[in-house]
């Protein structure tokens, strides 16, 4: 079984920026995709749990064993190949492209090489999980393994031996989803996995979904600031102090297993960072983990600084950003001025703050 590194933190906190500098480390198989296996997996125990399989033995059935209640979930094959298609769906259409997305935050879309044999890597795993029309039943770890052996080992490009004992020895890197369930049943269903959060401060996080948005609806940049402001307004940043409150408070219970970094250290201390990084996954620091690298070569064109930031702000929404996140050292020394320019804001950030307040509680 492959030691396992999981990355978590809020959407578009850099959580990409870290696998692309752990990916070159011998000791490891990184994967900045997100498959969203974790949603599929919850997704099988939440939804398939309820049904009653006593009256009927299916020979073609998938039998997963869920640790934290010890509890057997069964999925039939068709089921199975339902819930997964999405995940299949989204990988083989990068292996079509032979594109690998470049997600070090960036308005430009750039792609990386990506050859990979999709239709040997869904084949190999059916068989491996349907083989023979006899059940199975395997911990959601062991299909965690199962899934990635069969990806590395059907991903062309990189230095692969087609070995369980090789695959045993590495240290999966990948993505969770963006939210504290997916850490909860990660410590609860894997053996001594390591978790690593990744913070950024929330300015930066709303520029980087600002400048998505910008890109998706292909709007001017020029609008940046009123974007900005207009997406402020929503629950974004009460969600994003929760979530990052939680994994704190899990961390007070499970220290050895979670470790916080930050965006700006891992960009601007990256291998004072980095070594500390290794320290807590019990890997030995190597120099490539300084630099972000795909198939261990250094990505070309890219910068030493946080892309997102070269984008201003205007004091209004500096202002009413800092009061939605009750930033008190930035209220201490903020002009008595702006409290009478931007009054409104004020009474805005008290109303939504009340709003997501009540919303929670009732």
């Amino acid at each position: 079984m492959a030691n396992k590194i999981f990355i978590s933190g809020s959407a578009y906190s850099g959580k990409s920026s870290l696998i692309y500098l752990l990916e070159g480390h011998s000791e490891i198989l990184a994967n900045v995709l997100h498959f969203k296996i974790i949603d599929s997996l919850n997704e099988i125990n939440n939804t398939f749990n309820w049904i009653d399989h006593s009256k009927k033995e299916d020979s073609n059935e998938l039998a997963f064993f869920f640790k934290k209640d010890k509890s057997i979930t069964k999925i039939s094959k068709k089921d199975y190949q339902k819930l997964f298609n999405r995940i299949y769906d989204f990988l083989k259409d990068h292996a079509i492209k032979k594109q690998y997305p470049n997600l070090i935050t960036s308005f430009q879309d750039t792609w990386l090489e990506f050859n990979f044999d999709y239709e040997n890597f869904e084949k190999k795993i059916i068989d491996q999980l349907f083989k023979h029309g006899n059940s199975i039943t395997i911990s959601y770890e062991d299909y965690i393994d199962i899934f990635y052996y069969n990806f590395f080992s059907n991903w062309k490009d990189i230095n692969f031996i087609n070995s369980q004992d090789y695959f045993n020895k590495k240290y999966l890197v990948n993505k969770l989803p963006n939210n504290v369930e997916s850490i909860e049943f990660i410590l609860n269903e894997t053996k001594d996995s390591k978790i690593i959060f990744v913070e950024r401060d929330l300015i930066g996080i709303m520029k980087s979904r600002v400048l998505e948005h910008i890109k998706q609806r292909n709007l001017n940049i020029k609008e940046f600031d009123r974007i900005f402001y207009s997406i402020s307004k929503s629950e974004f940043f009460d969600k994003a102090i929760s979530y990052s409150n939680k994994v704190k408070k899990l961390k007070t219970k499970y220290n050895n297993r979670i470790y916080i970094t930050d965006l700006n250290n891992l960009v601007y201390e990256t291998e004072e960072e980095m070594k500390k990084i290794s320290n807590f996954c019990q890997i030995n620091y190597e120099e490539i983990i300084s630099k972000k690298t795909h198939l261990s070569k250094n990505i070309e064109n890219q910068t030493n600084e946080i892309n997102d930031d070269k984008y201003p702000i205007s004091k209004k929404c500096e202002f009413f950003v800092n009061l939605m996140i009750w930033n008190k050292s930035y209220i201490k020394t903020t002009k008595k001025i702006y409290f009478f320019k931007y009054y409104k804001e004020i009474l805005l950030s008290i109303y939504l703050k009340l709003k997501f307040l009540f919303k929670n509680f009732f």
